[in-house]
């Protein structure tokens, strides 16, 4: 069995079967009790950290992105001859 680790409240398992099988599982946050019975069972069990790649990175930062791209919208909007024709000018 494969746990990846993250932050989140479910945590994702990917449970090897004996006949070579592969299953996907969620388990509780709080899954001691779990790896436990899985330990009396003689399940091998491997923690992994969760994925933190560019792609994860790109993804988390995506609504900034957006919110950048509105507030620059909004700006040549408000100021279309540049930004020498203001409030005072």
């Amino acid at each position: 069995m494969v746990v990846i680790g993250g932050n989140s409240g479910a945590i994702p398992a990917i449970c090897r079967l004996k006949g070579g099988n592969t299953v996907r599982t969620v388990l509780p946050s709080d899954y001691r009790d779990a790896m436990v019975e899985m330990q009396d069972k003689a399940v091998n069990v491997e923690i992994r950290e969760s994925s933190s790649g560019p792609l994860r990175l790109f993804i988390n930062a995506t609504p900034f992105f957006l919110l950048l791209g509105v507030w620059i919208f909004l700006l040549i909007r408000k100021f279309p001859n540049g930004p020498g024709q203001g409030v005072l000018g």
